[in-house]
């Protein structure tokens, strides 16, 4: 791989290098009471880099930016959701409120007084797909953190140099790195996990929901704060189960995200099937597409289209409007995909009025994508149902109390 700013290919080097010095390290946590609290002059940093998409690469031109909706500036296609920009704020409000032990949201940081860590937090952007995660925790780090060490606000001219960044990464100065938080998709921490594994740095993600992120031998040092969608497949099977579907289509983009996502939906039916000996077996066939481009969506959905078989509800034949059957159909996918399912569904007459559906959508799915749709694709959205793992809600005191906060 090539590493920013002109730097050679010698990652393999340095991260061999970075290990051995690293296995020295210990990961910095709070000491026993009488250390000094974190306001104190030797209060040591905890350096943490958030990273969070805010601009994609999916669109690399202003005009292919701007079709999408997006907003193009400083040759970057920046994203429109609101999520995006509100991750960064609460990680700052977070570190913010652990450094003044602030208790108010969480109760545990009130409690923290005699602990003598701070946390310093970095803000990046991961450019939401492919590798170039890994440059953005390792150019983040050398070019902003680095700082500290030639002095002033910025890093020296010349960059830094293959010492610097091993040293800075190994935990041989007061910047190195001790944690990191993201990034978003899946795919990108399948890229940037190995990385932080190798270097012995925890690396938590908040919405990377792959299965595939559990095997500790490839990714020793990484977690999730959210649920795997393990859990979340054996959820969608139970639910067509209640429902007395018998057939289910997993519409699912072919990266790491929607494989895992649709390899647990078949683990959970197969399960199910086994443990099911006397009723009707649920049957679930898989579509993929490329994330490439909306050709890709429509060979998928005429694929479906071909196989379509007819879900009975075990309602009696006079009951409802539209009889017994139902279209049972699980979408997994982000952004401008969904648009393109709809419409090509609608145009293939996978999803007619005279059908009822039931139509999931993956937590990779907003509602700005679906307020996109007009005409007969947005008709054919309507009671559409998306799977969400959710943290914040009502019934949580703490999240009452941190919302009633900001109102």
């Amino acid at each position: 791989m090539t590493v920013s700013r002109g730097m050679p290919t010698r990652l393999l080097v340095l991260l061999s290098s970075a290990a051995v010095s690293l296995a020295q390290q210990e990961f910095p946590n709070c000491t026993l009471p009488g250390a000094g609290a974190s306001n104190e002059t030797n209060a040591s940093e905890v350096n943490v880099l958030f990273l969070s998409a805010q601009s994609t690469l999916l669109f690399d031109s202003y005009d292919t930016c701007n079709a999408s909706g997006r907003v193009w500036n400083d040759s970057k296609c920046w994203q429109e959701a609101p999520e995006n920009m509100l991750f960064p704020a609460f990680a700052y409000l977070a570190a913010r409120d652990f450094n003044a032990r602030d208790g108010s949201y969480v109760p545990a940081f009130a409690t923290l007084g005699e602990c003598d860590k701070r946390i310093n937090i970095t803000l990046a952007d991961s450019r939401q797909v492919g590798a170039s995660v890994v440059d953005t925790v390792l150019d983040s780090l050398a070019w902003q953190q680095l700082a500290v060490r030639y002095g002033g606000d910025q890093p020296s001219p010349l960059g830094p140099s293959w010492e610097d960044l091993a040293s800075l990464l190994a935990g041989g100065t007061s910047t190195s790195l001790h944690g990191v938080v993201g990034p978003t998709r899946s795919s990108q921490s399948m890229e940037s996990a190995p990385l932080t594994g190798a270097l012995d740095i925890l690396q938590l993600s908040y919405q990377s929901t792959s299965p595939t992120l559990d095997n500790k031998r490839d990714y020793p040092r990484f977690g999730r704060t959210i649920t795997s969608d393990a859990a979340i497949g054996a959820a969608v099977v139970e639910l067509w189960v209640e429902l007395n579907l018998t057939y289910g289509a997993v519409l699912y983009v072919s990266d790491a995200y929607g494989i895992g996502y649709a390899e647990a939906v078949l683990v959970a039916a197969e399960e199910h099937n086994l443990k099911n000996t006397t009723g009707e077996k649920l049957v679930v066939k898989t579509f993929p597409f490329g994330a490439e481009s909306d050709e890709q969506i429509q060979r998928a959905v005429e694929s479906l289209k071909q196989w379509e078989p007819t879900n009975n509800t075990g309602c009696a034949s006079e009951e409802g409007r539209y009889g017994c059957s139902v279209n049972n159909i699980l979408f997994v996918g982000f952004d401008q995909q969904v648009e393109a399912f709809y419409e090509k569904a609608v145009k293939q007459g996978v999803l007619v009025d005279y059908v009822p559906a039931l139509v999931l959508l993956s937590d990779g799915v907003s509602i700005i994508d679906l307020e996109k749709l007009t005409g007969k694709a947005r008709n054919a959205a309507n009671g559409a149902a998306r799977i969400l793992a959710v943290g914040g809600q009502n019934s949580n005191p703490l999240w009452r109390n941190f919302t009633s906060g900001w109102s």
